[in-house]
């Protein structure tokens, strides 16, 4: 029996991905009172982390954003690739992606490894463009590339909280997960990951942003090829707007409630 040089490349680093991570304890994302460290996680009612009122959310909004009209999941659409953009918006979102990243304070190889998937997703000449599955396959392929198998296990397990890879099923990681639609609803409103959404909270009101994010985001993963994951997004959305790190929070429920909970991966079947 024959096995191409890939398939063995895979194995072999899924093997010891398994093995370097076996020692790793899950941990319960929603645990009261433990809280992962990093302004992203904290509660959005903490003033001592992020002072905005209604008195300065123009500081962090557009002004298109700010208006009464204003349509959330409108205007995502309308701004799904980086073509789309406008040259505010482009570097709005080079801020954002540069924010995102290095909150999570991985190595530089990893960082660059990820800015490049993120620019690829949003790039309507990507072969990974707008789609979850592929831009995730390229993210994993991208380290199974790294000769040391050692180092790469590093590199996944620095990306994935997991017990095991699960080689060979339909699951996506959660911190890309997070960091697609943080940047998109970012670069839709405003110039920052954090304040911005934080902001535009204030300015709608709670409800009201609840229901324009959840509106996106359902959209979004349906366009983005993960129609399974908008069934739950509604009830992942009002989990998550109590935090700062809206995307990467939704993405956290989504894995909770997977058939795998609480590993990392968002189990797509």
């Amino acid at each position: 029996m024959f096995f191409n040089k890939s398939f063995i490349k895979k194995v072999s680093v899924a093997t010891a991905f398994t093995l370097v991570i076996s020692s790793v304890p899950v941990t319960d994302i929603f645990a009261s009172g433990e809280e992962n460290n990093g302004s992203d996680y904290l509660l959005l009612n903490d003033e001592t982390t992020l002072n905005i009122d209604n008195e300065n959310v123009s500081d962090f909004l557009s002004e298109e954003a700010l208006a009464e009209d204003f349509d959330l999941s409108v205007e995502a659409e309308e701004i799904q690739s980086l073509q789309d953009m406008t040259e505010e918006q482009r570097e709005n979102f080079d801020t954002i992606v540069e924010e995102l990243i290095a909150e999570d304070g991985h190595d530089e190889e990893v960082e660059v490894l990820l800015k490049e998937s993120l620019y690829d997703f949003f790039d309507e000449n990507s072969e990974t463009f707008s789609n979850l599955n592929e831009a995730q396959d390229q993210v994993e392929e991208e380290v199974l590339n790294i000769e040391n198998q050692e180092e790469a296990s590093n590199i996944l397990t620095s990306l994935f909280v997991t017990e095991s890879a699960h080689a060979f099923q339909a699951r996506l990681g959660v911190k890309f997960v997070g960091y697609t639609i943080n940047a998109l609803i970012a670069v839709t409103v405003g110039e920052s990951a954090v304040a911005a959404v934080r902001a535009f909270i204030v300015a709608k009101g709670k409800k009201e942003a609840q229901r324009m994010f959840t509106k996106t985001v359902k959209s979004r993963l349906i366009a983005w090829g993960a129609p399974s994951l908008a069934i739950t997004a509604a009830v992942a959305i009002e989990v998550a707007m109590a935090y700062f790190n809206l995307g990467e929070r939704t993405a956290m429920f989504l894995d909770s409630k997977d058939r795998r909970p609480n590993n990392g991966w968002i189990e797509l079947h």
